[in-house]
């Protein structure tokens, strides 16, 4: 991909692969999301001899302590059952990006006992 020529396209065009990517790139974490959530039922790390699975990803896809445990937050929060509904849907479609969807999530979990996120996610959103 590196050798991709693009100098012979029109910049609406360009424009229009840009959001294409974007959007592309927007979706790729729900599924992400999914799989992890699989992962986490079938209990997979045990099989494979570890004993969680944030420790499965580790070594499996060389990828940090944090940045897996991450995963596996994000799996709960925003996969199949997801803790946080609309904003899961935003991300399977695309509209939000994995840093907005970061934001709504710390920023519903700072919010104090009282305050009932549930109405406040879909405006988060």
């Amino acid at each position: 991909m590196g050798g991709l020529d693009l100098t012979g396209i029109s910049d609406g065009e360009l424009l229009t692969l840009v959001d294409g990517l974007e959007l592309a790139r927007r979706r790729v974490p729900a599924i992400d999301h999914a799989v992890v959530a699989q992962l986490e039922q079938r209990h997979v790390a045990f099989e494979f001899g570890v004993h969680d699975t944030v420790t499965l990803l580790v070594k499996r896809l060389r990828i940090s302590r944090h940045a897996a445990k991450r995963r596996v937050l994000d799996a709960v929060d925003l996969g199949p059952r997801p803790a946080f509904p609309a904003l899961a849907a935003a991300q399977a479609a695309g509209q939000v990006s994995e840093e907005h969807a970061a934001v709504v999530i710390a920023a519903i979990d700072a919010l104090p006992a009282e305050v009932h996120p549930d109405t406040l996610e879909a405006d988060l959103v």
